[in-house]
């Protein structure tokens, strides 16, 4: 049986696939609550046989099953349990496409969207779900599903937050929220950073811009009260 942190067991892919998981920037030291993003690359030397579903987004609010984190030692919590298996009603899917593997890009993860770690030292991989064989006379061997592949493992370690670093990292949020100046990547980075960080002031002022009423960013207010 499965042991939890446990990557579930898959077939063995084909010997020209692989998935190579990183540390976005190489950093491996982080505070509780800051965005832990990884990088995940799916890479094959074959031209013209694999194709990469590149979908970033679900209209539920958050995109599952693509990759499926596998952390060790397994602790922490999904922050968005209670959403997702209350009544609040959602619905699934999304626009999406699909490219040739051989020259499709990097795909940024930010783990805290599915996982809340406390303080301490882990290692983590991923099940990939994203790749699938695109021509023909291949497409039987795998009944035209997704390939799962299993990445390399990374570890990093959380320290407990600093207050200091909380209020910079909240006053630096709120500022390029309110600008008229930033530009919507930005604006949607900030409101991840108030989303995650879980500081107390960091929760207030979730609550007064979702009490605000339905504007831009709202799911993350939103989520970030239930996380």
């Amino acid at each position: 049986s499965q042991k939890p942190g446990e990557c579930p067991a898959i077939p063995i892919p084909p010997a020209d696939l692989s998935l190579n998981l990183s540390l976005k920037g190489g950093q491996t030291v982080f505070q509780e609550g800051e965005i832990i993003t990884l990088t995940a690359k799916y890479e094959t030397q074959t031209f013209r046989k694999y194709l990469l579903n590149n979908r970033s987004y679900d209209r539920s609010g958050r995109l599952s099953g693509m990759e499926i984190f596998c952390i060790e030692p397994s602790v922490g919590s999904d922050p968005l349990s209670d959403y997702f298996n209350s009544a609040v009603a959602f619905v699934a899917g999304g626009l999406f496409s699909e490219q040739e593997l051989r020259h499709s890009p990097s795909i940024d993860l930010e783990l805290n969207e599915w996982h809340s770690l406390p303080p301490g030292s882990y290692s983590v991989r991923i099940v990939g779900n994203r790749v699938s064989v695109g021509t023909e006379k291949e497409w039987k061997s795998w009944n035209g599903a997704a390939i799962p592949m299993r990445s390399n493992p990374v570890s990093f370690r959380i320290e407990r937050a600093k207050p200091d670093w909380q209020k910079a990292q909240l006053a630096v949020a709120v500022r390029v929220l309110d600008s008229p100046n930033s530009a919507e990547n930005e604006k949607e980075h900030a409101a991840r950073v108030l989303r995650f960080l879980g500081s107390e002031d960091a929760t207030r002022e979730l609550v007064r811009r979702y009490l605000a009423g339905p504007r831009e960013h709202s799911w993350n207010y939103e989520a970030g009260l239930f996380g």
